[in-house]
């Protein structure tokens, strides 16, 4: 308590401290907030909720929108496909309700025993000897409550708290500030201190008649009055987002109201006529509300791919396993993408408010449709959330003491795990086919994937030595350890079609490799990941889904410098 004095004041000071369960979630509404700002999720997105096994309820109840239309002056000029996304089962735009989707979340978390505690609010921090000092307020109750912690991550918008009261104290380590989450604890001494772009926006749900051909799709409509984002939602109701500028009050007095919003939609709606039946919400802000338009679907997807990025780099440090080198590459990885964020949403508020866009423009004869298509074209991977990460310790493409590490195949340490359709090899023979990211186990484990291809004679007596060396006490699977029942890694081997016969008999003898074996059927990991089917392969798939190491398996003993490269040995 008196370490607190000479940094905080004395009227957040309680005289209630208790030690709470971790992870601990807090949030300063009373409720969960049911204002459905966000609108839905980018393939990539959908990969993560489903590995997070919240997923079904959202595919089933949510609009897939695998197509854009570009409407000028009330005529359709371009379709195109932003959110396709080859090597993933899922190729397109889901729109839902996002505040239904707060429910499956909180319910998922419940399931595994961690509450989110409503109606707290973070009202001061500082660094203490053991960790993290902070001050949360009862909203309800208005006392304080004093807690210790070892991290502190902020996920709290443009307006971040966390990040503003982070720049008053010399003695606070910050780890990394991105526009989407805010991660605080030892010392790494990286620091990003956010940005708002000038972006003076609304949306606006409504439930209308209109005889605008294309409502239950998603839409770039644009007139001389204007530009709007135009999506269905699965109840029914469409999304309308506009560049608040095209949409002033055209009484001159600076109001902005929903009537003269409604007026304006139908101006640039027009030739087409809409009425509104009724009002879902409207929203409007500021530079101060978003670090980026809300079009695209960039701010929640992004968010959940940052917390997914750092959630399993916190749980290894926690437990001894992490290196500080692990908790720098959540900046390394993420920072970037934060930057191309912010960047594409200020090239969608200049198309929204007709201003040129000054780089990678198609050139002088541009228009609307061309600006959005290069926008599309150029940042696809970012639309679909299928983003690659530069080379460091997790993404080992190159190794200074082996070229063991190779950058031979279709994929690169550094991107995300292609899926695949295969089958599990089994007894009796099992016909249901499975998805390669569905066979990944629960966030926080490593998969070891084996490709074997055609199972020559050298692979199989590769595998042979895999397996020794796997079954060693010097062996990555022994040296680093959660505990005796909680390890970090999972087997999982991969062969041709026309093996399955040898793969039988061969595998028999190798205990961790052949834990899951399933066939490439439809030869899609083969091409996916660019392997020989003559020539056994191996893969390191990151708890997040991501490659981070790929080598062929005469090779195998160099997955230890990989490990080496970031873990800290524990042996229990």
């Amino acid at each position: 308590m008196p370490a607190l004095a000479p940094t905080m004041n004395p009227r957040h000071i309680s005289a209630e401290s208790r030690t709470l369960t971790w992870p601990f979630l807090l949030e300063r509404s009373l409720e969960q907030p049911r204002v459905p700002r966000a609108i839905g999720f980018v393939p990539r997105t959908l990969e993560i909720l489903d590995h997070l096994q919240v997923s079904t309820q959202l595919l089933t109840d949510g609009v897939h929108h695998r197509h854009m239309h570009t409407y000028q002056d009330g005529v359709r000029i371009k379709t195109g496909e932003p959110y396709s996304a080859p090597t993933s089962r899922y190729g397109s735009f889901l729109s839902y309700s996002c505040g239904d989707a707060c429910v499956s979340f909180l319910q998922q978390l419940s399931n595994i025993g961690v509450e989110v505690e409503f109606g707290l609010e973070l009202v001061d921090i500082d660094a203490g000897p053991q960790g993290i000092l902070a001050v949360l307020r009862d909203v309800k109750k208005g006392r304080d409550l004093l807690i210790n912690a070892k991290y502190l991550i902020g996920a709290d918008g443009a307006r971040s708290f966390t990040r503003k009261k982070c720049g008053e104290f010399e003695n606070l380590i910050i780890l990394v500030i991105i526009p989407f989450l805010v991660l605080i604890g030892t010392p790494l001494g990286f620091v990003f201190e956010g940005t708002s772009e000038d972006i003076p926006s609304m949306s606006m749900d409504a439930f209308v008649e209109t005889d605008f051909p294309d409502i239950n799709s998603m839409n770039f409509v644009r007139n001389q009055s204007g530009t709007l984002f135009v999506c269905a939602k699965p109840n029914g109701a469409i999304r309308f987002s506009g560049e608040r500028k095209s949409l002033e009050d055209p009484s001159g007095n600076g109001e902005f109201s929903a009537d003269a919003t409604l007026e304006n939609i139908k101006s640039i709606m027009h030739p087409y006529k809409i009425t509104f039946k009724e009002l879902e919400w409207f929203g409007v802000w500021n530079d101060a509300a978003h670090v980026h338009t809300p079009a695209g679907g960039l701010g929640m997807n992004s968010g959940i791919a940052d917390a997914y990025n750092v959630g399993w780099k916190i749980y290894l440090d926690s437990q001894g396993l992490a290196k500080p080198c692990l908790l720098d590459t959540y900046d390394a990885e993420r920072r970037g993408i934060a930057e191309q964020a912010i960047r594409i949403s200020g090239s969608l508020v200049r198309l929204y408010s007709a201003t040129p866009i000054k780089h990678g423009s198609p050139g002088l004869n541009s228009t609307v449709a061309k600006e959005l298509a290069s926008i599309m074209a150029r940042n696809g991977l970012n639309f679909t959330g299928m983003l690659e990460y530069n080379p460091n310790p997790l993404n080992l493409r190159d190794s200074d003491r082996t070229l063991a590490f190779c950058s031979e195949f279709a994929i690169l340490a550094g991107t995300r795990a292609p899926d695949a359709v295969l089958r599990r090899l089994r007894k009796p023979a099992d016909d249901k086919t499975t998805w390669l990211l569905n066979e990944l186990p629960a966030p926080g484990v490593f998969t070891i994937l084996v490709y074997v291809g055609m199972l020559l004679t050298e692979t199989v007596q590769q595998l042979d030595a895999a397996q020794r060396h796997i079954a060693s006490a010097e062996s990555f699977l022994h040296r680093f350890k959660v505990s005796r029942r909680e390890g970090l890694f999972h087997f999982a081997t991969v062969v041709h079609e026309e093996a399955i016969s040898v793969a039988k008999e061969a595998l028999t003898k190798t205990k961790f490799l052949t834990r899951s074996v399933y066939i490439d059927v439809e030869g899609q990991f083969k091409e996916r990941f660019g392997v020989p089917a003559e020539r056994a392969s191996v893969f390191v798939i990151r708890p997040d889904g991501y490659v981070g190491a790929c080598l062929y398996l005469e090779d195998f003993s160099f997955v230890e410098e990989y490990f080496d490269g970031f873990l800290v040995e524990k042996r229990v």
